[in-house]
């Protein structure tokens, strides 16, 4: 496999951010009991999973677009939104707290428990703070040989 001239300049676009969980009323970490950080680690927007979740999202698309053409029909797109599907796709590892108890909450990390959380206006403000982080190409970028 040959090397890019520009590997140098390459981000780890597949290597997971971890973002920790700010409290909105606090400013500060969210923990556990034992003091660990609640946090969720995502994929950059740019990632291989992204490519992927934005082909699959196409082909749906288009395979809708032929069902109404051929049935002379539209279908309401019941959908959760796409951005928030696409993160919930780039979603690859979570640490959750409750933040009244600091209990751990046991709930596997999948596409379809990250879009649960994602979704619900009560926990928005988790959303928030990860989909920039997922945007953020700086995230992903190994640290700069100049300090």
């Amino acid at each position: 496999m040959k090397t890019s001239a520009f590997a140098g300049l390459a981000a780890q676009v597949d290597k997971p951010f971890r973002v920790h969980i700010i409290h909105p009323a606090t400013g500060r970490t969210v923990a556990d009991k034992d003091g660990n950080p609640a946090f969720i680690e995502v994929l950059s927007a740019d990632s291989t999973a992204a490519e992927t979740f934005d082909r699959e999202r196409q082909r749906k698309l288009n395979d809708a677009a032929k069902s109404t053409l051929l049935a002379g029909t539209a279908t309401p797109d019941d959908e959760t939104p796409e951005v928030v599907a696409k993160l919930a796709a780039l979603t690859s590892a979570w640490h959750l707290v409750d933040i009244a108890t600091g209990e751990v909450i046991d709930v596997p990390c999948t596409p379809e428990n990250a879009q649960e959380l994602y979704v619900s206006r009560a926990t928005r403000w988790i959303y928030l703070q990860v989909m920039p982080q997922a945007a953020n190409i700086a995230n992903f970028l190994p640290p700069s040989s100049k300090g």
